[in-house]
């Protein structure tokens, strides 16, 4: 009995794979018929692509128009002519911050001062030397007998390393410090946007670092300003251009305020070429 039944399974799954088999090489034969008598693209015509263009082709790019710059740039400017009074755009908020730059100032003249002063008594020391004292009176007899040449560069050697070195200095701390002074009275106090909306007043610091700005005030057309930084860049001092003026203007970021964000961006903001 369990004989009989074993043969019939194994006669069962035979037709099953029998059938299986049939059927995957009928489906393979059909495929390869299709393949070889199916043509892809047209009737073979040389130079032909087998793949169709668009029906509606691009245009060429050079027919595109240019965009101009100046009419691009005057695009940025708004009509602010609604605004009847001064408005702020810009202010120092830590005004202390620039009388501790004047004490800086001061303080880094009188340091070089100080240094020089230093360094000639040193030296001036070291002139008291029998070695340099021999020397400076030989200089002192033949100096008449020598070329002019020759003379200047023994009084060089003799005495320059006294006289150069303590203005040296001296030419330093000046130098630096009218450099300091320079830019601090080249910083904004504030910029107010005038009524009309066409001019802007920017006040400067005073040279010792005070705010009298209404004094040191400038007026300006708003298409003579454009600024080189925006004023989310991080950056410590925005320099502001002016048509026709060499030297900028420096809007402080990190002690400043911009009460009006939006108006400052579409005025002073706007970066515009000269």
């Amino acid at each position: 009995m369990l004989c009989q039944i074993l043969s019939k399974c194994c006669q069962q799954r035979l037709r099953i794979i029998i059938f299986n088999n049939h059927n995957h090489q009928s489906s393979f034969i059909s495929s390869t018929q299709y393949f070889s008598t199916t043509k892809i693209g047209t009737e073979n015509v040389p130079g032909k692509s087998v793949w169709k263009s668009s029906p509606n082709p691009k245009p060429p790019t050079t027919d595109r128009t240019k965009l101009d710059r100046s009419e691009l740039l005057k695009s940025l400017d708004k009509d602010f002519s609604h605004v009847k009074e001064e408005m702020t755009l810009f202010e120092i908020v830590n005004r202390g911050t620039y009388r501790g730059y004047f004490i800086a100032i001061i303080a880094n003249c009188l340091f070089w001062i100080f240094c020089a002063n230093i360094l000639y008594k040193f030296y001036s020391f070291i002139g008291k030397r029998e070695k340099v004292i021999e020397r400076q009176q030989l200089f002192e007899q033949t100096k008449h007998q020598m070329k002019n040449g020759d003379r200047i560069m023994e009084y060089l050697s003799v005495y320059g390393y006294q006289i150069l070195t303590k203005w040296a200095f001296m030419a330093i701390g000046v130098g630096s410090t009218a450099l300091l002074f320079f830019l601090l009275t080249r910083c904004v106090a504030f910029i107010r946007l005038m009524p009309g909306g066409q001019k802007i007043k920017v006040g400067l610091i005073n040279w010792n670092g005070g705010f009298q700005s209404e004094q040191r005030a400038q007026t300006f057309n708003i298409a003579d300003v454009t600024t080189r930084e925006h004023r989310l860049d991080r950056c410590y001092y925005i320099s502001m251009k002016v048509k026709n003026r060499k030297s900028a203007l420096l809007i402080d970021n990190t002690n400043g305020n911009f009460p009006n964000e939006t108006i400052y961006d579409l005025t002073v903001g706007v970066r515009r070429t000269f």
